[in-house]
């Protein structure tokens, strides 16, 4: 892999202090990288004799989303955003993408459309049960999500929050869009008129809301006064704060997300977690990236721990961190992680050559398998990127990714 080395990983890492300097001197640097680097093929199988196959049969521009869910039901059937828009451009309020089912007799079929999406996470499209898929839209000029039944054929609810994460038809959670815009448009929605500063100063409504699913009923869950009080700084009184990328534990007795604070346009990050009850910060050295649950107990994910960056192994409950060796000696930098009996699967961002790469680590033995490896255009940058965003099949067997290297946006699937 033409990896981009440490010494150019610390500059970029000075450079964040600068941000509108660090993505121009970015852009021109991989370009030139992306022709002194760059491969004769568009895609490669490492291991085994796996194939990789395009899941959506049609003209449109296609993908699943985030590596949080996995995008297929017990019954094998496939949940999948779709495009008629170029991709290659920022999403737009005024575009619709549709949402659809492909059967797991190959069938297919549109079952809504909406104009709250991003290409990180499209509509946050997930599974509520084997036949209920929920997505989230723009509804009577707000937010909201609606609920789709395979069975019934139709919409048949209509859920008063934009939805973020859930573990069942009990209840789900959802955080402010419009507070997500304003610092990572990548992952916010474009419906309704840009926050002011004075909001976003406010700590009303940054929180985390928890909806009933059967009643619609909707209260604060985690409000941003009580995250700012844990451990509190000097500085957030100077800072826009918003929560981002809540993951419930598998058996939903914990719930982790990052929370960001921004000083002008500077980041930083802590790792938050809470029990029910009580309310704690499991990491705070200023940048937390993507992550994933192993069990109820410990997460993995990529970090800062004592100032260096890297795969770790966290315990929610006992805050023990563990670095993850052998992947850290790869110098792949950071990825998105997914879990699947001792097994992690984890993406890179495009390398000199502009290729991604998919690595699967079997934890217990801590060896690393190199899976594929597939291009990706410098016409997909910033917020036009295709994260691969790796989540296994729910049997384990198969792995579902999006990918550009087509010349398209494409949800994929490889089989181990």
């Amino acid at each position: 892999m033409a990896q981009f080395s440490a010494k150019e990983r610390l500059i970029a890492g000075m450079l964040s202090a600068f941000p509108g300097v660090k993505q121009f001197i970015k852009k021109v640097y991989i370009n030139v990288n992306a022709l002194v680097y760059r491969k004769d093929y568009i895609e490669k199988v490492l291991y085994g004799s796996g194939k990789i196959t395009t899941l959506w049969k049609g003209s449109e521009e296609s993908f699943f989303g985030y590596y949080d869910k996995s995008p297929e039901n017990s019954n094998g059937d496939v949940i999948v955003h779709l495009t008629e828009y170029n991709t290659k451009n920022i999403p737009s309020a005024t575009k619709e993408i549709k949402i659809a089912i492909i059967r797991n007799d190959g069938s297919q079929k549109v079952i809504g459309k909406t104009t709250s999406y991003n290409w990180q996470q499209g509509a946050r499209a997930m599974w509520l049960s084997d036949d209920l898929v929920a997505y989230n839209t723009f509804e009577q000029n707000k937010y909201a999500a609606l609920v789709y039944s395979v069975s019934a054929g139709k919409i048949i609810k209509t859920l008063p929050e934009p939805i973020q994460d859930t573990k069942s038809t009990e209840y789900y959670l959802s955080i402010n869009y419009r507070r997500i815009m304003e610092v990572r448009p990548d992952y916010g929605y474009r419906n309704m008129p840009r926050l002011t500063k004075d909001i976003m100063n406010s700590y009303e409504g940054a929180g985390i809301l928890k909806v009933d699913y059967t009643t619609g009923e909707t209260t604060e869950y985690i409000c941003m006064a009580d995250i700012v009080a844990v451990n509190p700084k000097p500085i957030f009184d100077k800072c826009f704060h918003v929560v981002n990328h809540l993951m419930i534990s598998p058996k939903d007795t914990g719930l982790i997300f990052v929370h960001r604070y921004y000083e002008g346009k500077r980041r930083h990050d802590r790792l938050m977690y809470f029990d029910g009850k009580n309310l704690s910060c499991i990491l705070d050295d200023d940048m937390v990236s993507h992550y994933c649950w192993i069990d109820e107990d410990n997460i993995f994910g990529y970090v800062r721990v004592n100032g260096k960056n890297g795969f770790y192994t966290i315990n929610v409950k006992t805050n023990k961190v563990i670095p993850c060796k052998v992947l850290n000696a790869l110098a792949t930098g950071d990825g998105h992680p997914t879990f699947n009996n001792n097994r992690i699967i984890v993406d890179t961002y495009p390398d000199k050559s502009r290729m991604q790469h998919l690595i699967m680590l079997d934890m217990k033995t801590q060896k690393v398998i190199q899976l594929l490896e597939v291009y990706q255009s410098v016409k997909y940058m910033n917020q036009t990127r295709c994260d691969m965003h790796p989540r296994f099949s729910l049997d384990g067997k198969s792995v579902y990714f999006d990918s550009v290297y087509n010349g398209k946006r494409e949800l994929c699937r490889f089989e181990l």
